[in-house]
This record gives C-alpha cells, structure tokens and sequence, in this order.
C-alpha cells in the first residue's frame, strides 16, 4: 500500500554506529519522502554505505531510531525488514551465480512483502532490461559485471520495495553504461518508488535526485534540493570534483575540472568539530 505524496515514509533521527572503538555515523538525521529519491553523496569513507546497511538491518546502531512508515525497524532483523519491503541492492550484486537469470528474479517475488502482480512486474524488468530477457535461460554467474548489476536490481524491483535502498549502483560500470544504468533509473519514476541512493557519481546522483545529503566524515554537512547543489559552488568545489575558476576559460557554467579537490574535502574533515 503506497502513501501520501510527500509524507515521509523513512524517517532516520540521530542515527549513532559504531565499528569496534571507531565511530563511523555521528547523530545524524534524515527523511525520505513519500516517491521521492535522496541521494547520498560524500567522499570514500564518509559513511554512505554504514546508514544502507544499518536502516536494512545489517548493522544493528548504538543509538539512534529507524522508523518506516512509523514503525519501528531499529533492532529489528534484517529478515524482517525485508519483510516490511526494505530492498537492499548492494554495491556487489549479490546474485546467485548457480541459478539462472529467470530463477535470480523469481527470488526476488517469493522474498517480496507483496506476491502480487509478480508476473507483470517480472515483464516490467524485462522491458527496463531487455538484455536480461535475451539470457533469461543463462546462469547469473556467467553474465558480466554490468548485467549481474542489472539482474540486481531487477530482482528487487520485482519484490515491490516500499523503500529501495541502492549502493553504489555505477561502481565498476563503464562510462557508457554508467549513463545507460542512470537512464533506467530515470525511468523508474513510473513505478512509484521511493528510495535512498548512495552514489560515488555525485554528479549523476544529484541529476537523478529530488534531494540530497552530503555526507563527511560521519555527519550530515549539507542537504536540500538535488538541483540547487548542482550550481552551489561550494558543494561543486568539494564534493562534485569542480572548482569555479578565477580567470581564464571556464566550463559550461562556470565550472572546471579540479585536480585537487579530494586533499581540500580531508582538510575539511580535519577542521569538523570532534
């Protein structure tokens, strides 16, 4: 059952994980609405993938709650909330490399919260993917990195996710298909969805995206409209790898490629607060 438009529908309040002594998420907050996509962005280490795997269950927080819908997911198993519709895509595909193609996408409709139209939403993947549909007999194992990404997340589109949760889906993608994989994801406004992108192609993300957060060293730094952020010149200096340039030819908006941008976002990290 979908909702309101524009209620949220994850809400995340002063989310705290730690690994061992280290902690990696500082109090942080965030909602994602009803239809809409956030995306997620930050430098390597920020701490994206820990909130995608603490709001499906994989980490369990130390402080902190995790409500979908109102209800409760903090502390709950991760079967669990599958079963309340969170689908995980993770950045490693994750498909079953000794069934086939077929069997890797019927797995996603006998795990979904909702059995219900499976057949067609099977059809759907296969208009998204038609790659998938020509090797739809072959062994997952035997696909490519790019089309075991697409058999992932066609699985989960399968499951009818109440909220999809998407790591890294451009990781390791050529340039060509990173474009084509984000032309999909365009697409999938018509389904309905909601979901929480983490994405290292901030660029790409903030184009996809209705909102944003950038994340650094475990904190939410910055968040608002994907679009704006686009044009904000401090978040294209540090997080977008581009840097408004003072004199001399600019790029289309003012903007140019920045060689060091990477060192000036860890002398950021250094200077945040403890």
């Amino acid at each position: 059952m979908r909702g309101t438009p524009g209620v949220p529908v994850l809400v995340v309040r002063d989310l705290a994980v730690f690994y061992g002594d280290v902690q990696a998420l500082w109090p942080v907050s965030l909602e994602v609405r009803e239809g809409e996509i956030l995306a997620i962005i930050g430098p390597n280490g920020a701490g994206k993938t820990t909130i995608l795997n603490t709001v499906a269950g994989l980490i369990r927080p130390a402080g902190g709650t995790v409500r979908l819908d109102g209800a409760a997911l903090d502390g709950q198993p991760a079967h669990e909330i599958r079963r309340r519709g969170v689908v995980l895509v993770p950045e490693e595909h994750q498909v079953f490399p000794q069934m086939s193609v077929i069997d890797n996408l019927l797995m996603g409709a006998y795990a979904s919260w909702s059995r219900e139209g499976w057949e067609q939403r099977m059809e759907q993947g296969f208009a998204l993917f038609p790659r998938l549909h020509e090797r739809r007999r072959q062994m997952a194992g035997s696909l490519s990195g790019g089309e075991q990404r697409m058999l992932a997340l066609a699985r989960a589109l399968i499951g009818r996710p109440r909220l999809l949760l998407l790591d890294e889906p451009s990781l390791g993608l050529a340039p060509r298909l990173v474009d084509a994989l984000f032309e999909v994801l365009a697409r999938l406004r018509g389904w309905d969805l909601t979901c929480l992108i983490v994405e290292q192609n901030a660029v790409q993300a903030l184009h996809l995206a209705d909102r944003a957060c950038v994340l650094e060293a475990g904190r939410i730094v910055h968040e608002g409209a994907a679009a704006s952020m686009l044009t904000d010149p401090e978040v294209a200096r540090f997080y977008l790898g581009v840097a408004r340039v003072e004199q001399g030819r600019t790029a289309p908006g003012g903007f140019e490629t920045q060689v060091g941008f990477e060192d000036e976002s860890k002398r950021r990290i250094q200077d945040l607060p403890s």
